[in-house]
């Protein structure tokens, strides 16, 4: 069974707020090589984290386009997800952003992109239980 949002915030927030002690012991111990190796520790735990929540909401697009519209199956992404929202919608515009992000993350892109997480998580678990099987 897949983890939850719940339980994929509270992994999350485990795994950052270790991070962010790490940070802060190496800034107060004047380390700014380890502090730096741990800030790029929290970029890539974000977007690793960001992935997965992603990869829950195209899940949730994925199986509503099978069981309410078969013909969309093999269509492209954001075709389904216009089908779902309406285009040009804020709703969207903010998933075609996040899949941009998405791609641009998993298929080697720029791995120092910043996500903010307090605004991503909420946004997508939104995203995902605005979606009616």
């Amino acid at each position: 069974m897949s983890p939850t949002f719940s339980e994929l915030k509270d992994l999350y927030s485990e795994l950052s707020d270790f991070l962010a002690t790490q940070h802060m012991a190496a800034v107060q111990s004047k380390e700014s090589g380890t502090a730096e190796i741990c800030n790029q520790k929290k970029i890539h735990n974000d977007q690793a984290y960001f992935l997965y929540l992603f990869t829950r909401l195209e899940g949730r697009i994925n199986e509503k386009v099978q069981k309410q519209k078969p013909e969309l199956k093999e269509a492209h992404f954001m075709e389904k997800v216009r089908w779902i929202f309406p285009q040009n919608s804020q709703v969207e515009t903010r998933t075609r952003k996040y899949l941009e992000k998405r791609n641009s993350i998993g298929h080697g892109g720029n791995f120092n992109q910043v996500i903010s997480m307090r605004v991503v998580v909420p946004q997508i678990e939104h995203l995902f239980n605005s979606i009616k099987l």
